[in-house]
Protein backbone atom coordinates (compact mmCIF):
# COMPACT_ATOMS: atom_id res chain seq x y z
CA UNK A 1 0.00 0.00 0.00
CA UNK A 2 1.78 3.08 -1.24
CA UNK A 3 1.06 6.07 1.42
CA UNK A 4 2.52 9.63 1.58
CA UNK A 5 3.89 10.74 5.00
CA UNK A 6 6.13 13.81 5.75
CA UNK A 7 9.87 12.80 6.56
CA UNK A 8 13.11 14.06 7.66
CA UNK A 9 16.22 14.12 4.92
CA UNK A 10 19.40 14.47 5.65
CA UNK A 11 21.76 16.40 3.23
CA UNK A 12 25.27 15.33 4.24
CA UNK A 13 28.37 16.82 3.29
CA UNK A 14 31.79 15.36 3.59
CA UNK A 15 34.40 17.51 5.46
CA UNK A 16 37.75 16.95 5.03
CA UNK A 17 38.37 14.84 8.41
CA UNK A 18 35.79 12.21 7.49
CA UNK A 19 37.36 11.81 4.01
CA UNK A 20 37.98 8.58 5.16
CA UNK A 21 34.83 7.54 6.19
CA UNK A 22 31.72 6.15 4.14
CA UNK A 23 28.48 7.76 5.41
CA UNK A 24 26.47 5.06 4.12
CA UNK A 25 28.86 2.60 6.06
CA UNK A 26 28.58 4.47 9.33
CA UNK A 27 24.64 4.44 9.08
CA UNK A 28 25.32 0.44 8.03
CA UNK A 29 26.57 -0.29 11.38
CA UNK A 30 23.45 1.05 13.35
CA UNK A 31 21.26 -2.06 13.12
CA UNK A 32 18.01 0.15 14.19
CA UNK A 33 18.29 2.42 11.16
CA UNK A 34 17.69 1.50 7.75
CA UNK A 35 17.54 3.65 4.89
CA UNK A 36 14.91 4.17 3.10
CA UNK A 37 15.64 6.73 -0.15
CA UNK A 38 19.38 8.12 -0.84
CA UNK A 39 20.20 9.95 -3.82
CA UNK A 40 23.08 12.27 -4.56
CA UNK A 41 24.17 15.47 -6.52
CA UNK A 42 27.38 18.10 -6.81
CA UNK A 43 26.95 21.18 -6.08
CA UNK A 44 29.94 24.06 -6.30
CA UNK A 45 31.00 22.82 -2.61
CA UNK A 46 31.44 19.06 -3.81
CA UNK A 47 29.03 15.95 -3.12
CA UNK A 48 26.03 16.55 -1.46
CA UNK A 49 24.27 12.87 -0.17
CA UNK A 50 20.32 13.22 0.16
CA UNK A 51 19.05 10.16 2.98
CA UNK A 52 15.61 9.15 4.54
CA UNK A 53 16.15 7.07 7.50
CA UNK A 54 13.73 5.16 9.93
CA UNK A 55 15.20 7.79 12.64
CA UNK A 56 16.60 11.00 11.37
CA UNK A 57 17.87 11.88 14.83
CA UNK A 58 20.15 9.36 15.30
CA UNK A 59 21.61 9.54 11.91
CA UNK A 60 22.66 12.94 11.90
CA UNK A 61 23.90 12.43 15.49
CA UNK A 62 26.12 9.13 14.29
CA UNK A 63 27.23 10.92 11.24
CA UNK A 64 28.31 14.62 13.05
CA UNK A 65 30.02 12.35 15.17
CA UNK A 66 32.57 11.04 12.57
CA UNK A 67 33.00 14.17 10.90
CA UNK A 68 30.26 14.63 8.44
CA UNK A 69 27.95 17.77 8.08
CA UNK A 70 24.28 17.30 8.27
CA UNK A 71 21.37 19.60 7.26
CA UNK A 72 17.84 18.52 8.00
CA UNK A 73 14.77 19.32 5.79
CA UNK A 74 11.30 18.22 5.63
CA UNK A 75 9.92 16.67 2.25
CA UNK A 76 7.35 14.13 1.52
CA UNK A 77 8.26 10.32 0.80
CA UNK A 78 5.79 8.26 -0.97
CA UNK A 79 5.52 4.88 -1.29
CA UNK A 80 6.58 1.83 -1.40
CA UNK A 81 5.36 2.37 -5.23
CA UNK A 82 4.63 -0.87 -6.99
CA UNK A 83 4.45 -1.04 -10.91
CA UNK A 84 6.46 1.30 -13.45
CA UNK A 85 5.42 4.88 -13.94
CA UNK A 86 3.96 5.74 -10.95
CA UNK A 87 6.44 8.17 -9.64
CA UNK A 88 5.67 10.59 -12.94
CA UNK A 89 2.13 10.45 -12.68
CA UNK A 90 2.35 11.38 -9.17
CA UNK A 91 4.69 14.39 -10.16
CA UNK A 92 2.42 15.51 -12.82
CA UNK A 93 -0.35 15.33 -10.57
CA UNK A 94 1.58 17.45 -8.30
CA UNK A 95 2.30 20.13 -11.44
CA UNK A 96 -1.16 19.90 -12.21
CA UNK A 97 -2.35 20.94 -8.76
CA UNK A 98 -0.05 23.83 -8.87
CA UNK A 99 2.22 22.63 -6.06
CA UNK A 100 6.07 23.67 -7.11
CA UNK A 101 8.26 20.64 -6.92
CA UNK A 102 11.96 22.04 -5.73
CA UNK A 103 13.64 18.26 -6.73
CA UNK A 104 12.25 15.13 -6.87
CA UNK A 105 14.20 11.34 -6.72
CA UNK A 106 12.88 7.72 -6.69
CA UNK A 107 15.32 5.71 -5.09
CA UNK A 108 14.98 1.48 -4.73
CA UNK A 109 15.69 -0.22 -1.23
CA UNK A 110 17.98 -3.12 -0.62
CA UNK A 111 14.72 -5.01 -0.38
CA UNK A 112 13.36 -3.91 -3.37
CA UNK A 113 10.71 -1.01 -2.90
CA UNK A 114 11.17 2.04 -4.28
CA UNK A 115 10.02 5.26 -2.67
CA UNK A 116 9.34 8.78 -4.71
CA UNK A 117 10.99 12.14 -2.13
CA UNK A 118 9.72 15.29 -3.10
CA UNK A 119 11.30 18.74 -1.78
CA UNK A 120 8.49 21.20 -1.78
CA UNK A 121 8.17 24.38 0.21
CA UNK A 122 4.22 23.22 0.75
CA UNK A 123 4.60 20.00 3.13
CA UNK A 124 0.86 20.13 4.06
CA UNK A 125 -0.73 20.95 0.77
CA UNK A 126 1.09 18.58 -1.21
CA UNK A 127 -0.02 15.97 1.07
CA UNK A 128 -3.58 16.73 0.53
CA UNK A 129 -2.83 17.28 -3.03
CA UNK A 130 -1.39 12.98 -2.86
CA UNK A 131 -4.57 11.97 -1.16
CA UNK A 132 -6.99 12.44 -4.55
CA UNK A 133 -4.04 11.60 -6.84
CA UNK A 134 -4.80 8.77 -9.60
CA UNK A 135 -1.70 8.13 -10.10
CA UNK A 136 -2.14 6.16 -6.94
CA UNK A 137 -5.78 5.43 -6.78
CA UNK A 138 -7.15 1.54 -7.14
CA UNK A 139 -7.61 1.20 -10.61
CA UNK A 140 -7.55 -2.31 -12.94
CA UNK A 141 -3.47 -1.62 -13.58
CA UNK A 142 -2.48 -0.96 -10.39
CA UNK A 143 -4.88 -3.05 -8.36
CA UNK A 144 -3.18 -6.18 -9.66
CA UNK A 145 0.04 -4.23 -8.14
CA UNK A 146 -1.31 -3.96 -4.94
CA UNK A 147 -1.73 -0.28 -4.78
CA UNK A 148 -4.67 1.10 -2.58
CA UNK A 149 -6.92 4.04 -3.51
CA UNK A 150 -5.92 5.55 0.25
CA UNK A 151 -2.42 7.49 1.14
CA UNK A 152 -3.49 7.68 4.82
CA UNK A 153 -1.82 5.23 7.46
CA UNK A 154 -4.34 2.84 7.44
CA UNK A 155 -4.50 -1.05 8.35
CA UNK A 156 -6.19 -3.14 5.32
CA UNK A 157 -7.64 -6.10 5.40
CA UNK A 158 -6.36 -8.81 3.44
Amino acid sequence: MPIARQEIEIAVRVREEAEDVSAVGTIGLCPDVDVLAMDSHCDQDGVVLLLVTTNALKTTFVLSTVGFQCIASQVVLIGPLKGTGIASMIRTHLANAGIGVQYSYLSRTERGQRYLVVKTTEIVRTLRALENCGAIMETPANRSAGVKSDLRQEKYAA
